[in-house]
Order: structure tokens, then C-alpha cells, then sequence
């Protein structure tokens, strides 16, 4: 024993100290921000889909600017937004969800993607674990845009769901 601290310590402590140290690393990734990664392309139809990573829809020519907004708990009251992002040069989008239990817990999210000149998508899924390697493959046909936000006010969420 390198001090007299360490003699009286009881064994309970010790062994504490030790699985904090053992799990302190693990249990910091586990805070991490989830992400939902995806590409936006153009086509005749407005769709989304979760797609495996070798997809070819994947390597056709994206869509840029597409405000992609995603909502936790769309079928409750007090409905909110838990992230946003707009897709890059080549269609390619990542949503941050700070969130807890994003990508483990069992939950519904709704995915909605707009951009001016084309139909609004939406879609009402349960996101990958962050093990899966499936992405969001958001279709968009030209035609008219709907406002991607949803009411924050709570009476306009109640006359919503009435």
C-alpha cells in the first residue's frame, strides 16, 4: 500500500473506484450525439426509405438545400424538434439528434424534408441503432413545398390532434 488512505479504505470503495475507472470511458460514449445520415435525390415521386449503404440510388446526383427536419414523438402532444440540417452539394445530409435514447430506444420520429420547387416528404419511422449502417434515402418530385414546421404552440398541437 502506497498511503495510510489506502489501508482503511474498505474493499466496497475500492472496488467502486475501480469500476468507475473501468466504465467511465464507456459509459462517456454512450452521450454522444446521434446521427441520421442520408442522401436526397430527385425523382417522380416524393418518397423516403431507409436504405442499406450499397444502394445505387445512393450514387445518383443529389438535391441541395433541402431543409430535412426531424421531430421526436410525432402522435403526442407537445410534439417537438429535435434536429435540423440541410442537405450539401451532393445531396448528402447528417442530422444531429441530441437526444436522449436516440438510436436505442424504441420510439416513432417523423422525418420531413422540403425544398422550394419540389413536393415535401415525409415519413414516420423508428431510426437505426447506431450499429446500423442503413441510411435515409429521400426521394423528392418537383411540385409544391408544405411548411416543415410543426406548431410548437400547445393549443395549435391540441387542435392538431382533435
Amino acid at each position: 500500500f502506497d498511503s495510510l488512505a489506502e489501508v482503511a479504505m474498505p474493499i466496497t470503495t475500492r472496488l467502486l473506484l475501480l469500476g468507475l475507472s473501468l466504465t467511465g470511458p464507456a459509459g462517456l460514449a454512450g452521450c454522444q450525439s446521434y446521427v441520421l445520415y442520408g442522401k436526397v435525390t430527385g425523382g417522380s415521386l416524393s418518397t423516403m426509405s431507409l436504405v442499406e449503404p450499397d444502394d445505387p440510388r445512393l450514387a445518383e446526383p443529389g438535391v441541395q438545400n433541402v431543409q430535412i427536419t426531424v421531430h421526436r414523438d410525432p402522435d403526442r402532444l407537445a410534439i417537438r424538434r429535435a434536429g435540423r440540417t440541410l442537405s450539401d452539394a451532393r445531396g448528402a445530409f447528417a442530422v444531429e439528434l441530441d437526444e436522449f435514447g436516440a438510436g436505442w430506444m424504441q420510439e416513432e420520429w417523423l422525418v420531413i424534408a422540403t425544398r422550394r420547387g419540389f413536393e415535401t416528404a415525409k415519413l414516420q419511422l423508428r431510426i437505426p441503432s447506431r450499429r446500423d449502417p442503413r441510411q435515409l434515402l429521400i426521394i423528392l418530385a418537383p411540385g409544391v413545398s408544405e411548411d416543415p414546421n410543426l406548431p410548437d404552440d400547445l393549443i395549435e398541437q391540441y387542435e392538431r390532434f382533435r
